[in-house]
């Protein structure tokens, strides 16, 4: 039968392997969530890069398309004022 001293002496050595299991897990877990923070912060960047070019893009054709209206309303004459239709 074991003493009362190895019986606390196993429970402890228990204790311990058990608490060392669940550290390694919780830095396992840590270190995947840092992993899969990474690379969505990786990804986010690369999106938000292609998102900035388009916003740039689409900028350039607005004011593109603003410069030919500014063109087409400067070669229009300006029209006299009609005359109203007779009854």
């Amino acid at each position: 039968m074991p003493t009362c001293s190895s019986a606390n002496s196993d429970a402890r050595a228990e204790l311990s392997a058990e608490l060392a299991r669940q550290r390694e897990q919780s830095e396992e877990k840590l270190r995947s969530l840092d992993a899969t923070a990474g690379r969505r912060a990786e990804a986010l960047a690369v999106e938000n890069k292609a998102l900035r070019r388009a916003l740039a893009e689409a900028e350039r054709k607005l004011e593109a398309v603003a410069e030919m209206e500014r063109s087409l309303l400067e070669q229009v004459p300006e029209a006299a004022p009609e005359a109203p239709p007779r009854p």
